[in-house]
């Protein structure tokens, strides 16, 4: 079955890019993606699914033009197929606007992580991690656009949500609280960011 086999292609190539692999890692997936449009087109889930790999790989690999055009056309199909809010869409949706923040598009970016948040935030909650780590990439963004005012509260809000859920030592608290001590930093509020 070629939904087998191409699972299992999916899996050897994150073994791959986990020991830094990346072109071995991206022949797989190419193979798997010609395979998967061949036999089950290419608006199937499955296809997406492994557009949606290629593209990430892609990303990491620098080839930009070849993950934007991968995880715009994922985003594109989820959200016919899907509707905007649906998960599997704000993943894509989640990928695309890394991928914008890569190529400097910060604005861009902002406005798919905005609406990833606020579909999130709906469907699960303020607290949620998901709800989270929508709240820390976007964040992310805004210090990167060097809007680092905008950023704070954001972080802000993830280290106290981590925090009451985690408990202060968990790595992610500890990860929330150190990017929001970067926010400070950079505001001019260093005796805040070193507590």
């Amino acid at each position: 079955d070629h939904g087998d086999t191409c699972a299992s292609a999916a899996l050897l190539a994150r073994v791959y890019q986990r020991q830094g692999k990346l072109d071995a890692a991206a022949s797989i997936l190419e193979a798997s993606v010609e395979t998967l449009e061949a036999s089950k087109g290419v608006e199937a889930p499955e296809t997406l699914a492994a557009y949606a790999a290629l593209g990430e790989l892609y990303q990491k690999q620098g080839k930009l033009d070849k993950s934007e055009a991968l995880l715009k056309h994922v985003l594109d199909c989820r959200e016919t197929q899907l509707g905007k809010g649906h998960p599997d869409t704000l993943l894509a949706a989640a990928s695309m606007a890394r991928l914008l923040q890569t190529q400097q598009q910060m604005d861009a970016a902002v406005l798919l992580q905005e609406h990833v948040l606020n579909e999130r935030e709906a469907a699960h909650g303020r607290a949620a991690p998901s709800t989270l780590l929508a709240v820390a990439e976007l964040a992310q963004t805004h210090m990167l656009a060097g809007r680092p005012g905008t950023a704070e509260p954001l972080f802000r809000r993830v280290m106290v949500a981590r925090s009451a859920a985690l408990g202060a030592t968990h790595p992610d608290t500890v990860a929330a609280t150190a990017a929001l001590a970067r926010a400070k930093r950079v505001l001019g509020k260093t005796a805040d960011a070193e507590q």
